[in-house]
C-alpha cells in the first residue's frame, strides 16, 4: 500500500485503539476502561451512553488529555493526544460563567482566550455569530443571574465554540436541566454540528438524549464497550442485553 493510499484509508478524526485505563492507589487498582475501540469521522456527532461508573467520563478525560491510557492509542487527526490543547474544548455538566459579565461578555472572553488575533470588530461579530448559533441573540446583554439553566448551558456551549476547537467534548451537558430544556440544548448542539461542521462527542446516562443523536452511539458498562452502532441500530434494534435494559429503564425525552 502506498503512503497516499494509507493516508486516505486512515482519515478518521479520532482513533481509539485498544485503550485500557486503570485507577491505581497504594492498595489496589480498578480497571476503568477495558480495550475500547472507536473510529470517529470528521463532523460526526457521537454519543457515549452508560450509567454512572461505566467509564464514559474516564474516556472523555483521555480524549481531553487529562490522563494517559495504560495501553493502546488515542489519535486526533492521526497524532497521539499527549495532553490538553486548544484543539479541544469541553462543555461541562455544571456551567461556569463569570457572573459580572453578560452572555456576550462571557463569549468575548472566550474568543480572547482562543489565541486568535482578531480585531475588536471581528471579536464582536464572532460573539454575535455564536450567540445566534445557540439561539441567544436576544439575551446578549443579560447577566448569568438573569438566565435560566438551559440558557446558561447554551452560553457555555457558545464559549466552547468561541475557542474554535477541532473537537467538542460534552460531559453530561443536560443532566442538570429539566426534560424539555434538555431537548432544546440537544437541538442546539445538532445545529452547531450542522453549522460549523464540528466533530462532537457527548457522554450521557440519558437514553432520551442519546436517541436524539444523528450518528453513532457507544454503549458502555463496567469499562467495557457493550454495543456500538448507528442510532437506528442501537435504539431501534439493540443487540446487547444491557442496552435493552437502558431502553426500558430511562424515560424518553419530550419533544
Amino acid at each position: 500500500m502506498s503512503i497516499q493510499e494509507e493516508t486516505v484509508h486512515t482519515q478518521n478524526k479520532i482513533e481509539v485503539k485498544d485503550v485500557c485505563f486503570d485507577y491505581v492507589d497504594k492498595k489496589s487498582s480498578f480497571a476503568a476502561l477495558d480495550h475500547i475501540n472507536l473510529s470517529i469521522k470528521e463532523g460526526e456527532f457521537i454519543c457515549i451512553l452508560g450509567s454512572s461508573g461505566c467509564g464514559k467520563a474516564t474516556l472523555l478525560g483521555l480524549l481531553n488529555g487529562l490522563n494517559k491510557a495504560k495501553s493502546g492509542k488515542i489519535l486526533l487527526d492521526g497524532k497521539p493526544i499527549a495532553g490538553p490543547g486548544p484543539d479541544r474544548a469541553v462543555v461541562f455538566q455544571q456551567y461556569s460563567l463569570f457572573p459580572w459579565l453578560t452572555a456576550k461578555g462571557n463569549i468575548l472572553f472566550g474568543i480572547k482566550q482562543s489565541g486568535k488575533k482578531y480585531s475588536k470588530k471581528e471579536r464582536e461579530e464572532k460573539a454575535e455569530e455564536y450567540l445566534r448559533s445557540v439561539g441567544l441573540a436576544a439575551a446578549r446583554d443579560k447577566y448569568p443571574s438573569q438566565l435560566s439553566g438551559g440558557m446558561k448551558q447554551r452560553v457555555a456551549l457558545a464559549i466552547a465554540l468561541s475557542l474554535e476547537p477541532k473537537l467538542l467534548l460534552a460531559d453530561e451537558p443536560t443532566s442538570a436541566l429539566d426534560v424539555t430544556v434538555q431537548a432544546q440544548v440537544v437541538r442546539e448542539m445538532l445545529q452547531v454540528r450542522k453549522q460549523f461542521g464540528m466533530t462532537i462527542l457527548i457522554v450521557t446516562h440519558n437514553i432520551g438524549v442519546a436517541s436524539r443523536m444523528e450518528d453513532h452511539i457507544v454503549v458502555m458498562k463496567n469499562g467495557e464497550q457493550r454495543e456500538y452502532g448507528t442510532r437506528q441500530q442501537v435504539i431501534e434494534h439493540p443487540q446487547n442485553e444491557y442496552t435493552r435494559y437502558l431502553l426500558s429503564a430511562v424515560p424518553e425525552l419530550e419533544a
